[in-house]
């Protein structure tokens, strides 16, 4: 995601060099460096009043809860809270990458093997939440994040929901009409860990067929007629060949109309995921001529001499797959102009960089 400066930058002790690099209707990010340590991280600066001293107290105990759960893995660690010098709350949180809405817009569809694992590590993230009383409410592929590093996290439970009471920095701009649940829909204050639960089944339905169950606002009928499919029709099919049986059964559940049918928690479906095997496939990838710098020695490899992507010791990609698998790593570990260079290489260190593949699998 490319930055851009801000011509009025905010203004918030302690930080620098800010640029924004996303924006919404709740709030506005940017990139900064945190002083003294000199650490680069994202800065959100919300766009709720809270001049109202009563607000404000809210606000640092709503994140006091969401700072907690920054330890858990697979959710993006948010360091602590600040204000503009304009008394704008802002929520200060490690820096990612790119977040999963680019990838599937750069990439397609993804493989299923690795959207089983990201939805396990979502889904696992999502239990440890709503075992601490937090509940996300918009659990979106442009809310998993991707690091430098290919770890996949969960963002912005600063839009939570702590103990069942709506968070005073959740606004009618954070709703996302494809990704909300049937209920929600219908009107619902809240909708408990069932709508985050439906919320992560229609994220990875979206990561496996490269577009929402319902479609989206600019579909047919507009907000109107997406509303309609929400509530009334039946989840479609996939439609993506290679996508196993089991996967989009449990997928398919996640994403039941009545909150009773589907799996009772983010626990089971994590679960669920897990008892799916997903067949290991080969990587295909083009080849590399030049040489390529190793980024463990600094030496520069020639990629003839590293082991052959296409080796016949891999699995073969299963019949009607119809598209190129793509690798893990050249997609959520490397950004996109370097993630065919570096693909031999990563394979060769397989061992080194932590990764959503380190997740086990069942097979």
């Amino acid at each position: 995601m490319a930055s851009t400066r801000d011509p009025s930058p905010v203004r918030i002790n302690g930080y620098e060099h800010f640029s924004e690099i996303g924006r919404g209707g709740a709030a506005v990010v940017y990139a900064a460096v945190q002083l003294p340590l000199r650490r680069e991280v994202a800065v959100k600066v919300l766009q709720a009043d809270l001049s109202d001293d009563v607000a404000r107290r809210r606000f640092e105990r709503e994140c006091q809860a969401v700072v907690a759960l920054g330890d858990a893995p697979g959710i993006v660690p948010v360091y602590g809270v600040a204000f503009t010098d304009d008394g704008r709350g802002c929520i200060v949180m490690r820096r990612m990458r790119e977040s999963l809405a680019d990838v599937v817009r750069r990439e397609g569809p993804l493989a299923p093997a690795l959207v089983r694992r990201i939805g396990i590590v979502a889904a696992t993230a999502l239990a440890h939440a709503h075992g601490r009383g937090v509940t996300h409410r918009d659990v979106t592929p442009a809310n998993l994040l991707v690091s430098e590093f290919g770890d996949v996290a969960l963002a912005d439970f600063d839009i939570a929901v702590v103990g069942g009471v709506t968070s005073a920095m959740t606004t009618s701009g954070s709703l996302s009409p494809p990704h909300s649940p049937p209920e929600r829909l219908r009107g619902a204050t809240f909708d408990g860990a069932a709508g985050d639960v439906w919320s992560l089944g229609s994220t990875l339905y979206t990561l496996l067929a490269g577009h929402p169950p319902f479609g989206s606002v600019s579909s047919d009928g507009g907000m109107a007629g997406l509303v309609d499919r929400v509530l009334n029709d039946p989840t479609p099919p996939i439609g993506v060949a290679g996508v196993p049986a089991e996967l989009e059964a449990v997928v398919r559940r996640a994403l039941e109309k009545e909150p009773e049918h589907r799996w009772p928690d983010a626990a089971a479906f994590a679960a669920a995921l897990e008892a799916v095997v997903v067949p290991a496939v080969a990587q295909v990838d083009a080849q590399v001529a030049a040489p390529v710098v190793d980024p463990v020695v600094g030496l520069d490899v020639d990629a003839a001499s590293l082991p052959d992507a296409d080796d016949t010791t891999a699995p073969p990609l299963p019949e009607g797959r119809g598209r190129r698998e793509p690798d893990v790593r050249s997609i959520v570990a490397r950004p996109p102009d370097r993630a065919h260079e570096l693909h031999h290489v990563e394979r060769r260190l397989a061992g080194f960089a932590p990764s959503i593949v380190a997740v086990p699998d069942t097979e």
